[in-house]
């Protein structure tokens, strides 16, 4: 039977177009299972090993919100404290945000920001980054419902770390790795990379794998940093699992953890949506909350460039699963089809069926999803080159409060849009509109407008020159001011 579970494991793998994969199955004291499949780079033909590192993404979030409960259990800062109390001269663009945005307001995404994830990564300072934050316009009102948000994440590290008064990551080490001898991690690509075993990140094109280079997650360090093998990841669920302790060692609170797998705002989940896990739920505090066959699951998924990963724990049930993949975007199928059939085998429900039902669930899910997950386009429009007289006088420097400085290029009758490591190349539409095409924002590839600004009209008055620029779906175009001229 269970070399049969495998082929059909590597029959999903095929499917969903998945180099390499780890998989571990716990309970508070044991491996229940652990396996790997295929291989770490299509280069190399290396295959994935126990021991192999992979970026676990977003899963980083849960480790941020349960540093933060150890240090609420010390008493060195308060989940439902104002964070002024912690960063001296802290706004937002809300007002009222300004006044009352809490750690528990962060952790479970109600600040009323939406994504902004042009706004890393980069070498702003953590004084720079929770600075700049004032300038980012929110897209709902505070508390009024959950804006998943990887740059209010990493204000939750760095706010912890301002109240701690030392670095993020060494209250990471100091607080939960150390104490559970989780020596695998690390929090930089670069790191990982530099290891004996490790995954490499691939993007499928269409009909083939193309490896990725490593992102570094600077200025996102607390949201989506963290690498980790399946023997880090087994411990760190196992603490959960213990009730806070492992090994005797205790690491987290019983309330801690009640309070990090407590609903604290809903949110849907289509197409994910079956009659065995309906869609009701939310977000804890680093973890989502549903149900699955009328027993509460926690959980969440990491997306990362090259990688994805998926940590879930089912507590009344005692178990818990981790799951680790080398393609950029587009495992959450094959994440469900494994957690689920798992979840039913270890319940006792669907026997031999259960994997095979569920392949069939996912792949008709994520065959409705409207998002592409390799590169999502906003605009269905034809491109063609720029090639006109005076658009020289687009190139320059351009600066916005919050996302710092872009650049404009012109290459013979071509134009680039130039913002931190990125050179993306600059269309004309049908319509004659401009658009950056490809610009990287997270995991997505995003063709942006560009609308510039040369007889100074802005917000319907006058103004600098500048142009906006669409970098957030959620909000408004960002306005960037022209610094410095061509020629």
């Amino acid at each position: 039977m269970q070399t049969k579970i495998e082929n059909q494991v590597r029959g999903e793998m095929e499917y969903y177009h998945i180099p390499g994969a780890a998989i571990a199955i716990v309970d508070a004291n044991t491996v229940l299972y652990e396996k790997t499949y295929g291989v770490s780079s299509v280069e190399t033909g290396k295959p994935v090993t126990e021991g192999t590192l992979f970026a676990m993404a977003s899963c980083t979030k849960s480790l941020t919100s349960a540093l933060i409960s150890v240090l609420a259990d010390e008493g060195v800062l308060d989940y439902d404290a104002p964070v002024k109390t912690y960063i001296s001269g802290f706004e937002m663009a809300d007002a009222v945000a300004s006044e009352g945005l809490t750690l528990r307001d962060i952790l479970c995404h109600r600040s009323g920001l939406g994504g902004h994830d042009g706004m890393w990564p980069s070498e702003l300072t953590p004084e720079e980054f929770l600075h700049r934050l004032r300038w980012l316009e929110p897209n709902l009102p505070f508390r009024y419902a959950a804006q998943y948000s990887n740059v209010m994440y990493t204000a939750a590290g760095y706010i912890a770390s301002a109240a701690a008064g030392k670095p993020w990551e060494t209250l990471v080490r100091e607080k939960i790795l150390k104490p559970a001898g989780m020596g695998q991690s690390c929090f930089s690509a670069g790191k990982m990379h530099r290891a004996d075993d490790f995954a490499w990140g691939h993007l499928w094109t269409g009909s083939g794998w193309r490896q990725m280079p490593a992102l570094e997650m600077k200025g996102a360090e607390p949201a989506a940093s963290w690498c980790a093998g399946l023997k880090d990841m087994e411990k760190w669920l196992q603490i959960f699992l213990g009730h806070g302790t492992y090994r005797g060692n205790r690491i987290l609170s019983e309330h801690g953890i009640r309070l990090m797998w407590t609903l604290h705002m809903p949110n849907t989940f289509s197409p994910w949506v079956f009659p065995e896990i309906p869609d009701l739920g939310g977000y804890g505090l680093g973890w989502v909350i549903r149900l699955y066959r009328g027993r509460k699951i926690c959980y969440h998924h990491g997306e990362i460039e090259g990688y994805c990963s998926l940590q879930a724990i089912v507590p009344d049930a005692g178990i818990g699963i981790v799951i680790m993949a080398n393609r950029h975007c587009g495992c959450h199928g094959f994440f469900n089809t494994l957690l689920f059939a798992a979840l039913d085998q270890l319940m006792g429900i669907g026997g031999e069926q259960a994997f095979s039902f569920w392949a069939e669930q996912l792949r008709a899910a994520d065959e409705k999803r409207s998002k592409d997950g390799e590169c999502p386009v906003k605009h269905n429009v034809s491109f063609s080159v720029i090639s006109e007289d005076g658009m020289e006088q687009y190139e320059g420097i351009y600066y916005n409060d919050a996302y710092g400085e872009v650049e404009i290029r012109i290459k013979g009758t071509e134009m680039f849009l130039h913002f931190r490591d990125q050179e993306i190349p600059v269309f004309r539409a049908e319509d004659g509109k401009y658009f950056a095409s490809g610009l990287k924002e997270d995991t997505l590839f995003l063709d942006v407008e560009l609308v510039f600004s040369s007889a100074a009209v802005r917000e319907g008055g006058g103004g600098p020159l500048g142009m906006h620029v669409k970098m957030e779906p959620s909000v408004r175009p960002v306005w960037f001011e022209k610094r410095i001229l061509s020629g």
